[in-house]
């Protein structure tokens, strides 16, 4: 999977970017980098927790 450059720099995801990649999260197919990042934001938003 090609990543997205606006996933490589230091911003933090927002909900709508997590939405978008949480099937291939669940599928343990990210790249780590792109995993802990979404972990991170996971970690802090309950709406994202819920899906």
């Amino acid at each position: 999977m090609k990543e997205n450059a606006r996933w490589k720099n230091n911003m933090k995801f927002d909900c709508e970017v997590v939405q978008d990649l949480y099937v291939i999260y669940e599928e343990n197919e990210l790249s780590p980098n792109v995993r802990a990042r979404v972990d991170e934001h996971l970690q802090s938003c309950s709406t994202c927790r819920k899906i």
